[in-house]
């Protein structure tokens, strides 16, 4: 978010593009950019300019308020932009690869980051000639020369994490990942940390003015009214504690949130109040299927169903007080939402109404949900919870848990597992409640956003890609190749194929998730009157954030960040489940030596691949048979290619 002390400005995830408002929030009004209209990361003023990095296609400019915008990306090599500082005709564009330099307003850039490390710019400020640069893992440079050379100033740090800075004068504040803020007064040659009363510090943005501090968490706003020395939290009326983005404009204070547009306070934080007039766009989080209900759990619109596979959708909120779901899930006859701020709520009617089950909830901020025989777990920003009576009672099950912000859940026969906000995975026996890290080669700081267990593999879906599993954690194996956006937010298997949602679009793998690839380029065409807001296509060129993923005995659908749902139809033949009108049979299954194949279109591609995802045959074959005498017992999965479509199944060999 940016202001200019009368306009303000806010780019944005659900939508794409720029919302501006000149009321303080009342009112807000699209600044589309271009067709594609790109996801905004980031948003800066420079004078009478407006500029907007986004994350897939670089950086626009506006001279009129947002209303037309022209692409300035001339030598930007990067498209991908984390973060803007603007300076006359100094700007400087942080990415996720380096730093870029434009010493003529962005008529031409130059990659200008000697002596740093290749990593993600998050931030930037600015004291007299010296331009500090905050990274994703390597701390804090400075630059005295305009972005020539830079220099580590990491001396005191609390953490290497940077998200953010404020400028009082000479002195700088920053916000960190873990290690909450810290402060310097000599250009960052020693940096002190300020955290009393700062009980969450995970700070993603800051703002700062003559008299105040604010900081932005995990968990809502803090308040310094002494330099940072002291932090108190004023939350009153967050009803999403997930802050992003900080604006001072005036005696009012604007926080962006991760799921719930904005809020402003006019008294310093003691009150606020949402402003999402026009700020218009559903977020797909979630999804569950029963019966032939399909339920999409939504930011902004709360639950809709859909019992015809998605053509039409209809709201289903009675009784549930907030319109931000973030996990759905079926239970026998009943239907379960998290929501981001009122806990879990229950419908028995296939969503008509809703009633409260927060009983010994202490958080209701509910991330995740998952079922085991007749036991509900919860994953909150406290925890995991547990209960054995449809969630009437919740008992907190999180003895040896030393992270508190859990995304994600799976159960693997006797063992839950939970992926958490920069805590790893934690892995725990149903009925022990003794969790235990099980996160060795998943790199830290990362989000594990979702979990997936696929026979005896288990997957991680987090910011750094997708990492599998086959001995319950111990070990963690990455496997990206061909996922060319490694934030994943969503995965789920079909008929052997397993999928992944991503910032960027739908990926598929059909080989254990050895390798992938995106899917995006058939959304258009399977898309079937996809949208529970009005159709539009997926922005395919500007990024495609897939945020949920399910599917039902006819499809599989996609829920993407700007309120589309899309579809695809499964259709089965013969013994195999496709996704084209291939008719292949594969017996018998279990196999002794001999595997038969039926097929009358021709040459069908066979690989055999174990559970690590090692393809141990491979041979095209004729209608007939594939000697299989060789393999170990166990299970395998085995894909089949023929005329360009696949499938692939599990294989048990006797």
């Amino acid at each position: 978010m940016a202001s200019d002390g009368v306009t303000i400005y806010s780019g944005t995830y659900l939508n794409g593009g720029v919302y501006s408002s000149t009321d303080n929030g009342s009112n807000w009004t699209a600044k589309p950019i271009g067709v594609d209209n790109p996801i905004v990361n980031t948003v800066v003023i420079n004078g009478n300019q407006v500029i907007a990095g986004t994350v897939f296609s670089g950086i626009y400019k506006s001279v009129d308020g947002g209303n037309n915008w022209s692409a300035i990306n001339n030598g930007l090599t990067n498209k991908v932009i984390v973060s803007l500082f603007a300076d006359k005709n100094i700007i400087f564009a942080g990415t996720n690869g380096g730093i870029f330099l434009s010493k003529d307003n962005g008529s031409n850039w130059i990659k200008s980051d000697n002596g740093l490390p290749n990593t993600t710019i998050t931030a930037f400020a600015k004291i007299d000639s010296c331009i500090f640069a905050g990274t994703w893992s390597s701390g804090i440079y400075f630059s005295v020369d305009t972005g020539k050379n830079w220099t580590a100033v990491n001396n005191g740090l609390t953490s290497n994490n940077i998200r953010a800075f404020a400028v009082r004068g000479k002195v700088i504040y920053t916000g960190t990942l873990e290690g909450g803020v810290c402060m310097s007064a000599d250009f960052g040659k020693k940096w002190l940390p300020k955290n009393t009363g700062l009980t969450n510090s995970f700070v993603y943005t800051l703002a700062a003015d003559k008299k105040n501090i604010f900081a932005g968490t995990a968990n809502g706003v803090y308040l310094s009214t002494d330099d940072g020395n002291n932090w108190n939290q004023v939350n009153t009326g967050l009803i999403d504690p997930f802050i992003q983005c900080l604006v001072i404009s005036g005696t009012n204070t604007f926080a962006g949130t991760s799921g719930s547009g904005v809020f402003l306070t006019n008294n310093n934080g003691a009150n606020w109040i949402q402003v999402n007039k026009n700020l218009n766009g559903l977020s797909v989080n979630s999804f569950s299927t029963k019966d032939d209900y399909v339920f999409a759990g939504t930011d902004l619109g709360g639950v809709f169903s859909s019992r015809d596979n998605g053509n039409t959708w209809v709201s289903a909120n009675t009784g549930i007080p907030t319109k931000y779901i973030r996990s759905l899930t079926t239970f026998g006859d009943n239907i379960l939402a998290g929501t981001v701020s009122s806990g879990v709520y229950l419908s028995s009617d296939n969503g008509n109404n809703w009633i409260e089950r927060n009983t010994g909830l202490t958080s209701l901020v509910i991330n995740s949900l998952i079922i085991k025989n007749n036991t509900i777990y919860v994953g909150t920003d406290d925890g995991v919870f547990s209960s054995s009576d449809i969630g009437k009672n919740w008992s907190h099950f999180n003895f040896g848990l030393t992270t508190s912000t859990i995304k994600s859940l799976a159960i693997s026969k006797n063992r839950i597992f939970a992926g958490t906000a920069f805590g790893g995975v934690y892995c725990s026996e149903l009925d022990k409640n003794d969790w235990k890290k099980a996160d060795s080669g998943i790199p830290s700081n990362n989000i594990i956003r979702a979990l997936l267990v696929c026979d005896t593999l288990l997957l991680a879906g987090t910011s750094t890609g997708v990492y599998i599993t086959g001995n319950n954690g111990d070990l963690w194996t990455e496997r990206n190749i061909g996922l060319s956006n490694l934030i994943v937010t969503s995965l789920t298997m079909v008929n052997g194929n397993i999928y992944a949602g991503t910032e960027n679009g739908l990926f598929i793998s059909s080989d254990s998730a050895k390798t992938w690839t995106l899917k995006n380029e058939g959304m258009n065409a399977f898309a079937e009157k996809p949208s529970i807001t009005s159709p539009k296509s997926l922005n395919i060129t500007g990024g495609s954030y897939i945020g949920a993923l399910t599917y039902n005995k006819d499809y599989i659908f996609a829920g993407a960040k700007n309120g589309v749902i899309w579809k695809q139809k499964l259709i089965k033949t013969g013994t195999i489940s496709v996704f084209s009108d291939v008719d292949i049979n594969v017996f018998p299954n279990p196999a002794n030596d001999i595997l038969y194949f039926d097929y009358s279109g021709g040459n069908v591609n066979i690989s055999i691949i174990d559970l690590q995802g090692n393809v141990l045959i491979k041979k095209q074959v004729a209608e007939g048979q594939i000697d299989i005498s060789r393999l170990n017992r166990g299970i395998y999965f085995i894909r089949i290619a023929a005329k360009g479509f696949f499938t692939t199944k599990k294989l048990i060999k006797n």
